[in-house]
């Protein structure tokens, strides 16, 4: 899903970049130089969103496992009073 979006939204640069190149407002070699630029940054993109994706899923199992040692550790009272405050 992630490739999917940012796909798309590449697709969309090239394709502006692809116009330029048609209608003569840039080279072809500057096409090939901005198309390289494009697969890089498209790149660079995609392996930040899998880390974040992975730190995110990371993050939560962790979390998941404090509050439940947490609700272990305190008291039925303690752990809705932690309850109620984290809500808020």
């Amino acid at each position: 899903m992630i490739y999917r979006e940012l796909s798309e939204k590449y697709k969309v640069k090239y394709q502006r970049l692809w116009n330029a190149y048609q209608d003569g407002t840039i080279t072809k070699e500057e096409f090939r130089e901005k198309v390289t630029e494009l697969k890089a940054a498209f790149k660079k993109e995609l392996r930040e969103m899998h880390f974040k994706e992975k730190l995110d899923d990371t993050l939560k199992v962790c979390l998941r496992k404090f509050f439940k040692a947490l609700h272990e550790t305190l008291s039925e009272r303690q752990w809705n009073a932690f309850v109620e405050c984290y809500k808020q």
